[in-house]
């Protein structure tokens, strides 16, 4: 648990500006917690699902989001 907590701590302290930490709700990393909440800001989304939201690019059949409009992997127009 404590090679755990340390490779979290390594991974949020390489963020330069701003770090996003997106969890399923009721399946939070316990690490989370340990986080002081004047540096953490909260939000929720009601109703709507990721998955519902995303496409297969039609060359390298990965999954990307709607907004793309090339992929970032083979870089084909979408």
């Amino acid at each position: 648990m404590e090679e755990e907590r340390r490779l979290f701590y390594v991974a949020i302290t390489r963020a330069r500006d701003k770090l996003f930490l997106i969890t399923e709700k009721g399946n939070e990393s316990s690490f989370l917690k340990e986080i002081p909440e004047s540096f953490t800001m909260k939000t929720f989304m009601h109703g709507k699902s990721v998955r519902n939201e995303s496409i297969i690019c039609l060359n390298c059949d990965s999954q990307l989001e709607k907004l793309f409009s090339f992929c970032p992997y083979c870089g084909s127009k979408q």
